[in-house]
């Protein structure tokens, strides 16, 4: 929400917004820190990245789910 608060304050509700999930590239990187499973990120589901969606559509911007706008 913070998120969504100050893109519509700060840079006007006209700047279109791409969330972009994250994904699994660094997993390799990890794997080299010796980082444990414990510390691996959970990518968002589709029904996730919507309500994100949902949520910055309300402070009156132009949210795409993925990239090429």
């Amino acid at each position: 929400l913070r998120t969504g608060s100050f893109i519509s304050t700060e840079l006007g509700t006209d700047v279109r917004v791409q969330l972009l999930p994250y994904h699994s590239m660094g997993e390799g990187k990890q794997r080299q820190l010796g980082w444990q499973e414990e510390h691996r990120i959970r990518p968002p589901g589709q029904e996730e990245m919507e309500q994100l969606k949902q949520m910055l559509c309300g402070f009156g911007l132009s949210v795409q789910i993925g990239g090429s706008m």
